[in-house]
């Protein structure tokens, strides 16, 4: 039997997202970066800019889960977004990363291979999807999303699939689902490797936006649920009637129960993508 954690309500609290800037990040760097709290438990990312091209990010740091003392080595993100309409024109870059270190640095001064970068964006002016690599650089996934999914002020869901290897010091972004488009990533852009820092143990998530010129960038999120697991992860996270094992990891599953982490047969109360609440139950409680 597989073991699945999900980390949950990541927009719940806007607060906890940290505002980063600077021409590291982004060159030229946006004059304000930062994430709201919606009154609905959404979570908002405002981006001010005053030169054209510019960005910056909101992060978010959570642990690395394990189990049994050892690295769940599968994960899957998914969450719901809205290109507000008042901004959507001015979307350059629509990029969102989970950068995962595995194994923290012997001291601050050595950097050592231990980051999963699984960073994407949606470049606007070419309409492809891409994939960093390493080093760094970005590099198309062979995914254009289609004016379908990428329309401005309809709620729409991205669910990842991702997987590393710790001894080989490799990552991997599986798959990518924008709505009911589904990409498999070719092997070319599997098995990277990973990132050298001098980073700590830690899961970073990062929002980050680019505008065409000056003014601003507004992009709702919701329904933020990131799952781990030490089996490849089946279907998607959290869309479903009810949650049921074999669906969500291939081999089954066994709902455990951390601190800091919720297992997965637990009452749901998203939004659907007009905003509309919905009710999601487990088996258990449908009888």
């Amino acid at each position: 039997m597989a073991i699945l954690l999900l980390d949950r309500f990541l927009y719940k609290a806007a607060g906890a997202w940290v505002s980063n800037s600077g021409p590291n990040i982004n060159d030229p760097a946006s004059v304000l970066y930062v994430a709201t709290q919606q009154h609905d438990g959404g979570m908002v990312t405002h981006n001010a800019l005053d030169k054209e091209y510019a960005g910056a990010l909101v992060s978010l740091t959570h642990a690395v889960p394990s189990y049994g003392g050892k690295l769940l080595h599968y994960a899957a993100w998914h969450y719901m977004f809205r290109f507000v309409p008042e901004t959507y024109g001015n979307l350059a870059r629509f990029e969102n990363d989970i950068k995962v270190c595995v194994k923290s640095r012997p001291n601050s001064s050595t950097q050592i291979r231990n980051v999963c970068n699984w960073s994407t964006q949606w470049n606007v002016d070419t309409g492809a999807f891409q994939l960093d690599h390493d080093p760094p650089t970005w590099v198309d996934s062979g995914y254009v999303p289609s004016d379908a999914v990428t329309t401005p002020d309809d709620w729409h869901s991205l669910d990842f699939r991702y997987s590393f290897d710790d001894v080989a010091l490799t990552f991997s972004i599986e798959s990518v689902k924008w709505d009911d488009e589904r990409y498999m990533v070719p092997s070319e852009h599997r098995n990277i490797p990973m990132q050298s820092t001098n980073w700590e143990q830690c899961t970073k998530f990062q929002h980050q936006t680019e505008g065409f010129e000056k003014g601003t960038v507004l992009i709702e999120f919701d329904e933020g649920v990131m799952a781990w697991s030490d089996q490849p992860i089946g279907a998607v996270i959290p869309e479903r009637e009810s949650y049921d094992d074999e669906s969500l990891v291939d081999r089954g599953t066994v709902p455990v129960e951390m601190e800091g982490w919720t297992q997965i047969m637990r009452k749901h109360h998203p939004r659907d993508r007009r905003g509309r609440r919905r009710r999601w139950t487990s088996r258990s409680e449908n009888g």
